[in-house]
Protein backbone atom coordinates (compact mmCIF):
# COMPACT_ATOMS: atom_id res chain seq x y z
CA UNK A 1 0.00 0.00 0.00
CA UNK A 2 1.43 3.83 -0.93
CA UNK A 3 1.07 5.61 2.50
CA UNK A 4 2.33 8.67 1.14
CA UNK A 5 -0.82 10.72 1.55
CA UNK A 6 -0.56 9.10 5.37
CA UNK A 7 2.79 10.59 6.93
CA UNK A 8 2.45 9.10 10.33
CA UNK A 9 1.55 5.54 9.15
CA UNK A 10 4.60 6.19 6.66
CA UNK A 11 7.14 7.10 9.21
CA UNK A 12 6.14 4.23 11.01
CA UNK A 13 6.97 1.82 7.84
CA UNK A 14 9.71 3.17 7.64
CA UNK A 15 10.67 2.57 11.44
CA UNK A 16 9.67 -1.15 10.74
CA UNK A 17 11.84 -1.35 7.82
CA UNK A 18 15.12 0.16 9.04
CA UNK A 19 14.63 -2.50 11.96
CA UNK A 20 14.52 -5.22 9.50
CA UNK A 21 16.25 -4.51 6.84
CA UNK A 22 14.66 -4.25 3.09
CA UNK A 23 14.36 -8.23 3.25
CA UNK A 24 10.81 -8.28 4.72
CA UNK A 25 9.60 -9.26 1.26
CA UNK A 26 12.18 -11.98 0.83
CA UNK A 27 11.17 -13.25 4.02
CA UNK A 28 8.03 -14.52 3.42
CA UNK A 29 6.38 -12.87 -0.06
CA UNK A 30 3.28 -14.55 0.53
CA UNK A 31 2.43 -12.73 4.35
CA UNK A 32 4.26 -9.78 2.84
CA UNK A 33 1.46 -9.51 0.27
CA UNK A 34 -1.31 -10.17 2.88
CA UNK A 35 0.36 -7.54 5.42
CA UNK A 36 -0.28 -4.85 2.23
CA UNK A 37 -3.52 -5.87 1.46
CA UNK A 38 -4.99 -5.35 5.05
CA UNK A 39 -4.67 -2.40 4.52
CA UNK A 40 -7.44 -1.80 1.95
CA UNK A 41 -10.09 -3.07 4.21
CA UNK A 42 -10.33 0.71 5.33
CA UNK A 43 -11.93 3.41 3.98
CA UNK A 44 -10.10 7.07 3.39
CA UNK A 45 -12.15 7.86 6.52
CA UNK A 46 -10.86 5.25 8.84
CA UNK A 47 -7.35 5.54 7.46
CA UNK A 48 -7.32 9.33 8.05
CA UNK A 49 -8.38 8.27 11.38
CA UNK A 50 -6.22 5.36 12.53
CA UNK A 51 -3.39 7.96 10.93
CA UNK A 52 -4.42 10.87 13.32
CA UNK A 53 -4.44 7.93 16.11
CA UNK A 54 -1.07 6.75 15.19
CA UNK A 55 0.53 10.13 15.77
CA UNK A 56 -0.13 9.70 19.65
CA UNK A 57 -0.93 6.21 20.92
CA UNK A 58 1.78 5.23 22.41
CA UNK A 59 3.25 1.77 20.91
CA UNK A 60 1.51 -1.85 23.15
CA UNK A 61 5.09 -2.30 24.31
CA UNK A 62 4.30 -5.42 26.01
CA UNK A 63 7.46 -6.90 28.27
CA UNK A 64 9.00 -10.07 26.67
CA UNK A 65 7.57 -10.00 22.79
CA UNK A 66 9.34 -9.45 19.83
CA UNK A 67 7.87 -6.38 17.84
CA UNK A 68 5.21 -5.32 20.29
CA UNK A 69 6.67 -2.15 20.87
CA UNK A 70 5.96 -1.25 16.84
CA UNK A 71 2.46 -2.58 17.44
CA UNK A 72 -0.47 0.25 17.83
CA UNK A 73 -4.54 -0.14 18.88
CA UNK A 74 -6.18 2.31 17.83
CA UNK A 75 -10.19 3.06 17.85
CA UNK A 76 -10.11 1.80 14.21
CA UNK A 77 -7.78 -1.44 13.77
CA UNK A 78 -4.99 -3.55 15.79
CA UNK A 79 -1.48 -2.47 14.02
CA UNK A 80 0.61 -5.37 14.15
CA UNK A 81 4.45 -5.49 13.19
CA UNK A 82 4.40 -9.28 13.24
CA UNK A 83 6.80 -8.72 11.46
CA UNK A 84 5.58 -7.25 8.83
CA UNK A 85 3.33 -4.01 8.89
CA UNK A 86 -0.22 -5.67 9.30
CA UNK A 87 -3.73 -3.59 10.00
CA UNK A 88 -6.47 -5.91 11.60
CA UNK A 89 -9.83 -3.88 11.68
CA UNK A 90 -11.38 -4.18 15.22
CA UNK A 91 -14.59 -5.16 14.04
CA UNK A 92 -13.46 -8.43 11.81
CA UNK A 93 -11.41 -9.53 15.43
CA UNK A 94 -12.88 -12.52 17.08
CA UNK A 95 -10.61 -14.26 19.19
CA UNK A 96 -7.45 -13.79 20.90
CA UNK A 97 -5.40 -16.60 22.55
CA UNK A 98 -2.12 -17.83 23.47
CA UNK A 99 -0.47 -20.33 21.28
CA UNK A 100 2.43 -22.29 22.64
CA UNK A 101 5.20 -24.73 20.16
CA UNK A 102 7.48 -26.58 21.83
CA UNK A 103 10.91 -27.49 20.22
CA UNK A 104 13.26 -30.37 20.90
CA UNK A 105 16.14 -32.19 19.24
CA UNK A 106 16.41 -35.92 19.74
CA UNK A 107 13.04 -35.85 22.44
CA UNK A 108 15.44 -33.31 24.35
CA UNK A 109 13.41 -29.67 24.80
CA UNK A 110 15.61 -26.88 23.41
CA UNK A 111 13.01 -24.05 23.41
CA UNK A 112 9.53 -23.22 23.36
CA UNK A 113 8.11 -19.96 21.20
CA UNK A 114 4.58 -18.55 22.74
CA UNK A 115 2.87 -15.65 21.21
CA UNK A 116 -0.65 -14.34 20.60
CA UNK A 117 -2.76 -15.53 17.98
CA UNK A 118 -5.39 -13.22 16.55
CA UNK A 119 -8.60 -15.17 14.13
CA UNK A 120 -10.54 -13.02 12.19
CA UNK A 121 -14.12 -13.43 10.43
CA UNK A 122 -12.33 -14.69 7.71
CA UNK A 123 -10.99 -17.68 9.55
CA UNK A 124 -7.63 -16.52 8.93
CA UNK A 125 -4.94 -16.34 12.17
CA UNK A 126 -2.41 -13.84 12.94
CA UNK A 127 0.35 -13.77 14.97
CA UNK A 128 0.09 -10.86 16.66
CA UNK A 129 3.35 -11.22 18.68
CA UNK A 130 5.68 -13.72 19.78
CA UNK A 131 8.85 -14.83 21.96
CA UNK A 132 10.94 -17.60 22.45
CA UNK A 133 12.13 -18.94 25.63
CA UNK A 134 14.27 -21.49 27.28
CA UNK A 135 12.07 -24.67 27.41
CA UNK A 136 12.02 -24.61 31.19
CA UNK A 137 11.11 -21.23 31.71
CA UNK A 138 8.28 -20.06 34.06
CA UNK A 139 7.77 -17.14 32.42
CA UNK A 140 4.64 -16.25 29.99
CA UNK A 141 4.19 -12.59 28.57
CA UNK A 142 1.21 -13.74 27.15
CA UNK A 143 -0.41 -13.07 30.42
CA UNK A 144 0.11 -9.62 30.55
CA UNK A 145 -0.64 -9.18 26.80
CA UNK A 146 -4.18 -10.45 27.51
CA UNK A 147 -5.16 -8.46 30.13
CA UNK A 148 -3.54 -4.87 28.55
CA UNK A 149 -6.33 -6.11 25.88
CA UNK A 150 -8.48 -6.87 28.08
CA UNK A 151 -8.50 -3.02 29.87
CA UNK A 152 -7.77 -1.15 26.28
CA UNK A 153 -9.16 -3.61 23.62
CA UNK A 154 -12.34 -5.25 25.32
CA UNK A 155 -13.65 -1.19 26.15
CA UNK A 156 -13.95 -1.14 22.03
CA UNK A 157 -15.17 -4.48 20.87
CA UNK A 158 -16.85 -6.40 24.51
CA UNK A 159 -17.45 -9.38 22.02
CA UNK A 160 -14.09 -10.12 21.45
CA UNK A 161 -12.73 -13.55 23.01
CA UNK A 162 -9.68 -13.80 25.31
CA UNK A 163 -7.86 -16.92 26.26
CA UNK A 164 -8.05 -19.92 25.09
CA UNK A 165 -11.12 -22.36 24.77
CA UNK A 166 -11.85 -25.51 23.21
CA UNK A 167 -15.23 -25.15 22.29
CA UNK A 168 -14.36 -21.71 20.75
CA UNK A 169 -11.11 -23.42 18.86
CA UNK A 170 -13.47 -26.16 17.24
CA UNK A 171 -16.54 -23.39 16.42
CA UNK A 172 -13.36 -21.02 15.22
CA UNK A 173 -12.13 -24.09 12.93
CA UNK A 174 -15.46 -25.44 11.62
CA UNK A 175 -17.84 -22.17 11.59
CA UNK A 176 -16.10 -19.25 11.41
CA UNK A 177 -19.52 -17.69 10.31
CA UNK A 178 -21.59 -18.62 13.42
CA UNK A 179 -18.48 -17.31 16.01
CA UNK A 180 -18.16 -14.12 14.26
CA UNK A 181 -22.21 -14.06 14.35
CA UNK A 182 -21.84 -15.13 18.26
CA UNK A 183 -18.86 -12.47 19.00
CA UNK A 184 -21.19 -9.72 17.11
CA UNK A 185 -24.12 -10.04 18.97
CA UNK A 186 -22.19 -9.71 22.28
CA UNK A 187 -20.66 -6.89 21.54
CA UNK A 188 -24.36 -5.15 20.23
CA UNK A 189 -25.90 -6.57 23.90
CA UNK A 190 -22.87 -4.70 26.03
Amino acid sequence: MDFSAYPQLANRMKQIRAKLGDKEPLLNKKEWRSAQQSWQAFTPEQLQTIEYESGFMPPLGIDGFKYAFNSYLTSEALIAASPFFRAIPLRDILWIYQETTKNSVNLVPTSKEIGLMVVTRTGDRYKLFSTTLAPWSKKNPCEAALEFLQQNLLPRRPGIILGYNDKVAQLAQTNPAALAQCVDEHSVQQ
